[in-house]
């Protein structure tokens, strides 16, 4: 410690104008850094699942859909038709579009004299109150298309814009809802799909960002302001964060990781969570200096008093943060790299920066001013009376919580329906809701059935599986080569079945490429061995989806055996994957982050008993956590699935303070118990400070527009309270249980570990 004040001290001007500069530099960076929510990008790209789902898409074209739907009393209405063919035009003249599908372009096959011809049903739209009639009668035979396109009381149907691989959704979706804002009304048009949903959840991520920030900044202010009652006591700290929150923005742009759903909130992490070392250097400072100590001198007792534990503070809450690497999400590990370089950022900058700014200097009167408040002097009597006298309630306490935490905490469900990311009533969850109920969803269910189409049995091993699946909850619209066997058959035949024999799927085929070509390349490749079975599933949670999925996985067992190689795939695919790894990401994030945080602070603090006791209040508050999203019915996703692992990287932050003011009072006064007494009475100011920041700046989160953040928000600064209360009441409550036991005055001494 004596090194870095030496440095700082002789380097003070050079640090503070490149530190500046560097400052400059990133933010230029800072500001170009994009946004993405992509469902996909969540995932590693090796992940088998991310393969099946592109192979689909190589093969058969992009499975990128936006649903545009049309409500209106009546959607035969040649106005209402005129409408949907104008809108459908316009549509597919849309940059990154690939095909349209709607109720003005659908495919008719009818049978002819030299075999069948393939047309647009609609050739012409009806003007006539009896051609209408006579085109409800004709629609309402077209089973490939009831539910699909049109729902049966003709009140509502479905535009189906397709977009092109490797084409980002926000520009396209932003077109699509420039065209249909040229036509709504009277028809009431909802919009929804994945891209559509990808592209809210970006939009409302941006309006975060600029929204959440500057609330959280004016907040932080406030409590320096409040705790220190100095305009530097303020700036010193702000800057830290402002400097960190813009270097780790600037380092993550030149990497090319750009934000995600839940990295968004990086900025209002990081000043929460980074102003805590700068708080601890200040306070240091200024209580040196009430002591009658010059500027210089209080630097560098700051440094050396508190500079070992913020620097232990620092690494255990990046370890804590590092430990999210653990998890397979991508979209989690490029949460855990942007927090654990600000994090490191910000500790170095108030390691180095703050002190060569406090060096330049003048110590004034409000440097000095730093009388407690009645409400401090209050808390921390009653913290003291909690340890000493209260000591056996307060452990009746804890147990009893522990108890009830475990009874709770089964019933937590885990959670990755991107819909779930929106509140009740908002636009994006009101429009997929009604496509859900009106056309039975807009998710993709991707069957690929490896196997020649030529072959009569597999034919009717697709048949079977299809009528079964869509007698299943919530999945709907089963199509392949069978719809389109069954049409060309009601053509030629008058019989609404598949071809029976090799032959006669073989002419099927062939009369079909002849006629349309395209209308057999989404469902058939052209040598025939891959088919595609389409299905669509509703917006349902993970619990469900996962137990439907399952359900399709027993069918496909069923109906395919082991005689054809079936693959499944989809959007609803991926989420369950997603929800599987959250799982496994955090046992094993919140595993690594609670072994690493003990040997880290047994080492720092020379002593394995010392690390055991630092880290049991933090295990404390990790099983609170999970307590409290058990009682409520908080779900865990991809936003609280951290919260455990930011919870020991910040909550042990406290008590590694506590800990090392603890050893410290000890070897000036030799006695436990008054050691103890003056480390609540110190070390518990600036711990109030810093928690009091970390809160507000979580609390902030809970204005966020996404649920999963609001949680987030909420039970991450509930976590730090149970951590502040963990570190002044059960660390104080366990040294003084083993002072008791002990012979040795001073037990937990280096001399005595």
């Amino acid at each position: 410690m004596e090194k870095i004040y030496r440095f700082v001290k002789k380097f003070s001007m050079p640090i503070i104008i490149i530190v500046i500069l560097l400052t400059v530099v990133m933010g230029y960076f800072a500001v170009q850094i994009d946004i993405e929510a992509g469902i996909k990008d969540m995932l590693p790209q090796n992940s088998p699942v991310v393969e099946r789902f592109e192979n689909v898409s190589d093969t058969f074209g992009s499975l990128t859909y936006a649903a545009v739907m049309i409500n209106d009393d009546n959607i035969l209405d040649k106005d209402t038709l005129n409408k949907v063919e104008s809108m459908s035009k316009d549509f597919s003249n849309i940059k990154g579009v690939s095909d349209v599908t709607s109720l003005t372009n659908i495919k008719d096959i009818k049978g002819g004299a030299t075999g069948i011809k393939v047309n647009e049903f609609i050739d012409e739209v009806p003007q006539t109150e009896s051609s209408i009639q006579n085109l409800k009668q004709e629609l309402s035979d077209e089973e490939q298309y009831v539910g699909k396109i049109f729902t049966k009381d003709f009140k509502n149907t479905m535009v189906l814009v397709k977009f092109e691989d490797q084409e980002e959704p926000e520009a396209v979706v932003s077109d699509i809802r420039s065209v249909v804002s040229r036509y709504e009304g009277p028809e009431e048009i909802y919009m929804s799909g994945t891209p559509v949903i990808v592209t809210d959840a970006t939009n409302y991520m941006k309006r975060d960002l600029s929204r959440l920030l500057p609330f959280v900044i004016i907040a932080i202010i406030a409590v320096l302001y409040i705790s220190f009652r100095s305009i530097r006591g303020v700036l010193l700290p702000i800057s830290t964060v402002l400097i960190s929150v813009i270097w780790a923005l600037g380092i993550q742009e030149l990497l090319g990781k750009p934000l995600s759903i839940i990295s968004t909130v990086l900025p209002v992490l990081l000043v929460s969570v980074g102003s805590a070392y700068a708080i601890h250097i200040v306070a240091r400072y200024f209580e040196e200096v009430r002591d009658g100590k010059d500027k210089n001198e209080a630097v560098r007792q700051s440094i050396k008093n508190v500079g070992i534990a913020v620097i232990m503070a620092g690494g255990t809450t990046m370890i804590g943060f590092a430990s999210l690497f653990f998890s397979d999400l991508v979209i989690i590990q490029d949460f855990a790299f942007g927090t654990t370089i600000g994090v490191g950022i910000a500790l170095i900058i108030s390691l180095i920066f703050i002190p060569a700014v406090l060096i330049n200097l003048k110590v004034t009167k409000r440097s000095k001013n730093g009388k407690e408040t009645k409400f401090t002097k209050s808390l921390f009597a009653g913290l003291e009376k909690l340890v000493f006298k209260y000591r056996t309630v307060v452990i009746v306490f804890i147990i009893l919580v522990i108890i009830g935490a475990i009874w709770v905490i089964p019933n937590i469900k885990t959670e990755s329906n991107y819909i779930t990311y929106f509140k009740e009533g908002s636009t994006t969850r009101v429009s997929t809701n009604l496509v859900d109920e009106r056309f039975g969803g807009s998710q993709p269910v991707e069957l690929i059935v490896h196997g020649n189409i030529k072959k009569p049995d597999l034919l009717v091993k697709m048949r079977d599986f299809q009528e079964e699946a869509v007698k299943l909850p919530h999945i709907n619209n089963a199509q392949s080569m069978v719809n389109i066997f069954r049409e060309e058959n009601m053509a030629l035949n008058n019989k609404r079945e598949i071809p029976t024999t090799q032959n006669q799927i073989a002419q099927y085929l062939l009369l079909l490429e002849m006629s349309d070509k395209e209308l057999i390349s989404n469902y058939l490749t052209f040598d025939y061995n891959t088919n595609r079975i389409q299905m669509t599933m509703e917006m349902i949670s993970s619990s469900k989806q996962k137990e439907i999925l399952n359900e399709v996985k027993g069918l496909v067992d069923k109906h395919f055996g082991n005689q054809y190689k079936v693959e499944l795939t989809g959007i609803p695919s991926l989420s369950n994957e997603i929800t599987n790894l959250i799982i496994s990401g955090q046992i094993k994030s919140l595993i690594s982050a609670v072994i690493f945080t003990f040997i880290i602070t047994s080492i720092l603090l020379k002593s394995i008993k010392r690390g055991f006791f630092t880290t049991l209040p933090i295990a404390f508050t990790v099983l609170v956590n999970f307590g409290l999203m058990g009682l409520l019915n908080i779900k865990l996703d991809i936003a609280t699935a951290m919260i455990a692992s930011i919870a020991v990287g910040i909550g042990v932050d406290y008590s590694i303070h506590i800990f090392t003011r603890f050893i410290e009072e000890g070897e000036k006064l030799n006695d436990s118990i008054n050691a103890l007494k003056a480390s609540i009475q110190t070390v518990g100011r600036a711990n109030l400070y810093n928690a009091s920041a970390v809160i507000v700046g979580f609390a902030v989160i809970l204005l966020s527009s996404f649920p999963p953040l609001v949680s987030f928000g909420g039970l991450t600064g509930f976590t730090m309270v149970v951590s502040f209360f963990g570190a002044l009441v059960i660390l104080p409550v366990l040294i003084f249980s083993a002072y008791k036991l002990s012979s040795n005055e001073n037990f937990l001494d280096n001399n005595h570990s």
